[in-house]
C-alpha cells in the first residue's frame, strides 16, 4: 500500500499527512503550492500557474494521448517534467520515460524533475536509490523517471505508464520510435507529444499526428498554445510592445516557426 515518505518533519503532526495527500489527488495542488523552478534571470523562483498551465492540468489528468502544438517560452517543459515526477513521487510503479533530440535534450529535461526534488519539503521527497544524468529511480515506490535520446528503438521494451516526447518536430528517429513505444501505449499508459514547429520543412510525423489529431483520426488530443497564452514575456512591456520588438529581431518565417499567432 502506498504511504507517506518519512521524513525529519515527524509524523505526530496533521499538516504534513494532510499535505500529502492533496498533492496525491491533485497535481495542480501540488504544482501551484510546492513547486519550484530555476529561472536564469531569477533564480530560484515558485512556478507560476499561467491560466493556459491550469487547463493543461486538466487535459493531462483527463486523456490519455496528448499532442501540443506550441509557442516559446510558455513553460511547458518545467511543467511536463513536475508531472513525470508527481507521477513517480505519488503512485507505485511509475515509469515515466523522457524522450528528446539528443542526450544532451534529454538529461536537461530529467535534470529539471531533479531541481523540482530537490526543492520540495521533506515530507514530499523520497529518497533516490539511483540518480544519475538519465536515470532517477525512487525504490520505496518502485518507480523512476528515465531520460532517452530519439533512436528508432527508443523506449523498446519499457513498461511506461508515461511518455513524454519534447520537441517532437526535430527528432531523427520520430516515426520508428512510435512504433517502438506505442505497444506501452496500448497498454493503458499515457503518451504526451509536444513541440514547436519547423517551417522549413513540409511534414513531419509530429506535423502529421498534429493534423490527424485535430481531425480525430488517430483519437489523439490535440493542443495549440499561441504566444499570447503567456501574461508576460518581459517585465514592463505589455504583450504587444514585446511582440513589436520580436517583428524587427525575426523575419516573418522565423517569428511564425517560433512564436506562432495561430495553427
Amino acid at each position: 500500500m502506498l504511504t507517506p515518505p518519512h521524513s525529519e518533519d515527524g509524523w505526530r503532526y496533521q499538516r504534513p499527512i494532510t499535505e500529502w495527500f492533496k498533492c496525491r489527488f491533485s497535481f495542480l495542488y501540488f504544482l501551484e503550492t510546492y513547486v519550484f523552478i530555476s529561472d536564469e534571470e531569477r533564480g530560484v523562483i515558485k512556478f507560476e500557474s499561467w491560466p493556459h498551465l491550469v487547463e493543461l492540468a486538466d487535459t493531462f489528468l483527463t486523456h490519455k494521448e496528448i499532442i501540443i502544438l506550441k509557442a516559446r517560452q510558455l513553460g511547458i517543459s518545467w511543467f511536463c517534467s513536475s508531472y513525470a515526477l508527481w507521477k513517480a513521487l505519488f503512485f507505485e510503479s511509475a515509469q515515466a520515460l523522457l524522450i528528446s533530440q539528443g542526450e544532451e535534450e534529454a538529461t536537461k529535461l530529467l535534470g529539471k524533475c531533479k531541481i523540482i526534488h530537490t526543492y520540495l519539503p521533506p515530507f514530499l521527497r523520497h529518497q533516490p536509490g539511483h540518480e544519475g544524468q538519465a536515470l532517477i529511480t525512487f525504490p520505496h515506490l518502485n518507480s523512476e523517471i528515465r531520460a532517452l535520446s530519439s533512436t528508432e528503438k527508443a523506449g523498446h521494451g519499457y513498461s511506461a505508464t508515461l511518455v513524454i516526447r519534447d520537441e517532437l518536430e526535430y527528432h531523427p528517429y520520430a516515426e520508428e520510435n512510435f512504433a517502438a513505444i506505442s505497444p506501452a501505449m496500448d497498454a493503458g499508459g499515457q503518451m504526451i507529444d509536444l513541440s514547436t514547429i519547423n517551417k522549413k520543412s513540409l511534414t513531419s510525423h509530429f506535423k502529421e499526428r498534429f493534423k490527424r489529431a485535430r481531425s480525430g483520426e488517430n483519437g489523439a488530443f490535440p493542443v495549440f498554445l499561441s504566444w499570447k497564452e503567456r501574461p508576460v514575456r518581459r517585465i514592463g512591456l505589455s504583450l504587444n510592445e514585446w511582440r513589436r520588438e520580436m517583428v524587427k529581431k525575426y523575419t516573418p518565417l522565423q517569428l511564425e516557426q517560433e512564436y506562432p499567432a495561430t495553427e
